[in-house]
């Protein structure tokens, strides 16, 4: 198994994960991610409507450290929105390699964009060095994996509808019923 090369076609692909239409995929899924993630562990939700990357979204530092100039593309990797980022990923790679039979592999562990073949469409894990065989190994060889149909975005299982229809009230709507088991979140819309 091995991963796209995302550096070496980034003149191509930076324009389609730059453009408003990539935004409007990854800004719903990461802001859910955001308000799922607060809930689970007992804090505010504070979501991002105003992000002008994935990396925006990003709470760990693995960027730091690393020698060199940073490539652009790190800017749509985000550390644990493995999940989020899939829908993303498959749109840049069907968009790109629109002949290939590209689909989200994923478990509870790990998820990815697979060419059917040999090859992962995973920003997130190539641009943290891990190996696209740990990749694979994570996403497609756990209990819990399931092989999304060629070519389905409908990663989180929100509805066909979901990146046309009124994320930002769906996820505002999320946030609001979970506001009783957070009493400390209670208002926070007129931050948000």
């Amino acid at each position: 198994m091995q991963f796209v090369d995302i550096q070496k076609l980034w003149k191509r692909l930076g324009p389609i994960y730059r453009s408003e239409a990539a935004r409007e995929i990854w800004l719903p899924e990461l802001n859910l991610m955001l308000a799922i993630k607060s809930q689970r562990n007992g804090f505010p939700a504070r979501l991002n409507f105003e992000a002008k990357a994935p990396s925006d979204f990003d709470f760990c530092d693995w960027r730091y450290g690393k020698p060199g100039r940073k490539p652009a593309y790190w800017d749509f990797a985000c550390h644990g929105a493995c999940h989020w980022l899939a829908p993303l990923n498959i749109w840049v790679a069907m968009q790109t390699e629109p002949n290939t039979p590209w689909q989200i592999v994923r478990s509870e562990v790990h998820s990815t964009v697979w060419d059917g073949k040999d090859r992962l469409w995973d920003l997130n894990y190539l641009a943290r060095d891990i190996p696209a065989n740990e990749a694979w190994q994570l996403a497609a060889q756990q209990g819990s994996t399931e092989f999304l149909p060629v070519g389905s975005m409908n990663n989180a299982d929100l509805g066909e509808d979901w990146y046309t229809g009124d994320w930002q009230r769906t996820v505002e709507s999320y946030v609001a019923s979970t506001d009783d088991q957070h009493p400390e979140a209670l208002g926070r819309k007129e931050r948000i």
